[in-house]
């Protein structure tokens, strides 16, 4: 893409349509900036103070935009406008991470004394504080896709989580990384967390069952962000070792590894909802975008063209997306193929107990619950 500005571009975000571009900056001039990516063409720009803004989100249907200030101030932009809608100082020290509801009528936000505020996105009354979520400042925040969740990262080295149904009761409560959590993210199915540390490393949880997946190890520096493709099947990570480093969240392979143009830390990433651009945000203001298929090559792309439903299933599923009938394996949890041969778009299951699999077909690979 291109330079925005002279400081460093902290944190970006896709709108829901994938037309748009949220880029939030360090310092110096107009610190958030909404541009198109088809062209690159500056849309709109904020005129907030010269401070650090750290984290930037759309909401679910695009119309707001929601940014953390270093200070504290909450600023929320309505894009119908285009304007800020209110500039509000939570007075909590600072804000690090920002996140809406998945319906859109709530923003949490996660502060540097250690508290998640909860705010309503149309009039930015406060809802909710969490005190003490963590005992240094909170870092990172994602909400679950049903909104049955919110996760969070901190400077204490902890990873929560926290039942958004049951009056915000903590639910999960890990300390494996040995330094800040400085990125947390909800699979779209809710049945993993992926986080990351300035400790190099990439830690993966399973809600299920409370436990640690696995310690990814594709870095050699701060490990500052993460984003996960709309069908789960992939993650992006990016790091202070210059590189963005793209996996595979059925195997966690590596897909691909490479480094930015100006050999510079990223700081910000964010997968396309289409699944077919990534943008990486560095800390000298330049925004990249890519073209993924071009990126990783198509044999090695993890498809989302294939879609199944019912999920949950019961005795059948349909797949939708196959030009022709293709060859397939049904994996356990445990990788073991218990069902394999050809379809063109059905599959029984009577035979199967109740549990999750995994649907292999080429190098599309999807999850599903059979009731």
């Amino acid at each position: 893409m291109r330079d925005y500005s002279s400081s460093g571009a902290f944190s970006c975000s896709f709108s829901p349509d994938g037309t748009k571009l949220a880029i939030a900056y360090e310092c110096m001039g107009p610190m958030v900036r909404v541009v198109d990516v088809n062209n690159g063409n500056i849309l709109w720009e904020s005129q907030t103070p010269d401070l650090c803004l750290y984290s930037v989100q759309f909401s679910s249907n695009g119309q707001y935009i929601a940014i953390a200030e270093e200070l504290g101030h909450l600023v929320v932009v309505d894009m119908t406008i285009p304007d800020t809608v209110y500039n509000i100082n939570t007075s909590s020290g600072g804000l690090f991470g920002v996140d809406f509801s998945a319906s859109g009528d709530k923003i949490y936000t996660g502060c540097a004394d250690g508290t998640i505020r909860i705010y309503e996105t149309t009039t930015g009354t406060l809802e909710h504080i969490i005190p003490a979520a963590h005992s240094n400042s909170v870092l990172s925040i994602d909400v679950s896709s049903t909104d049955h969740y919110l996760v969070s990262g901190g400077k204490d080295n902890m990873v929560k989580v926290w039942d958004l149904t049951n009056n915000y009761q903590l639910v999960y409560a890990w300390m494996d990384a040995m330094d800040d959590v400085k990125a947390v993210k909800f699979t779209p199915d809710e049945n993993r967390i992926i986080t990351t540390s300035i400790d190099d490393n990439i830690y993966t949880y399973w809600m299920p069952t409370g436990s640690l997946d696995t310690i990814l190890t594709f870095h050699s520096a701060d490990v500052n962000a993460v984003d996960i493709s709309a069908d789960g099947s992939f993650a992006v990570t990016g790091a202070n070792d210059q590189t963005a480093v793209m996996f595979n969240l059925h195997n966690y392979d590596s897909i691909t590894t490479f480094t930015n143009l100006w050999q510079t830390r990223v700081y910000g990433v964010a997968i396309s909802p289409d699944m077919t651009k990534l943008a990486t945000a560095n800390h000298i203001g330049f925004v990249i975008l890519y073209d993924i298929h071009t990126l990783v090559g198509t044999e090695n792309y993890v498809q989302g063209s294939l879609n199944i439903y019912p999920n949950p299933a019961t005795d059948y599923l349909m797949i939708s997306g196959l030009q022709n009938t293709a060859g397939y394996e049904i994996l356990d949890m445990n990788g073991k193929v218990v069902q394999s041969g050809n379809t063109a778009n059905y599959l029984g299951l009577n035979s199967f107990p109740g549990g999750m699999y995994i649907l292999h077909i080429g190098s599309s690979f999807s999850r599903f619950i059979r009731q």
